[in-house]
C-alpha cells in the first residue's frame, strides 16, 4: 500500500504544485484511496444501494469516473491557495 500511496502522492503534488508532504496532498490521497474502497462490498454501501457489477466494462467505467472525478478535486485544492482560509470565509 506504501507504495501505492507515495506514487499517488507524487502525482497530485505535481498537480498541485507543493510537496508530497504537504498536507492537501496527503488529503487528496485519502480522497481518492477511499473512493477505490467504497467499491468493494460492504454491508453500509449495500444499505445505500450502492451496488457494483466487477465487470470489465464496469471496472472501466468506474476508473474513468475516479480520475475524472478526482483530477477535478485536485486542482479545485490545488486552485484554492496556500493559505487556510478561515471556515466562516468560505463560499
Amino acid at each position: 500500500m506504501r507504495p501505492r500511496v507515495e506514487y499517488l502522492s507524487g502525482l497530485i503534488a505535481e498537480i498541485i504544485g507543493c510537496a508530497p508532504s504537504d498536507e492537501r496532498v496527503l488529503r487528496c490521497v485519502a480522497s481518492v484511496q477511499t473512493q477505490s474502497i467504497a467499491y468493494l462490498p460492504n454491508p453500509i454501501a449495500g444499505r445505500l444501494g450502492l451496488t457494483f457489477k466487477p465487470t470489465a466494462a464496469h471496472l472501466d467505467e468506474l476508473a474513468d469516473h475516479i480520475a475524472e472525478f478526482s483530477l477535478a478535486g485536485v486542482r479545485a485544492v490545488g486552485h484554492s491557495g496556500h493559505a487556510r482560509r478561515p471556515r466562516a470565509a468560505r463560499t
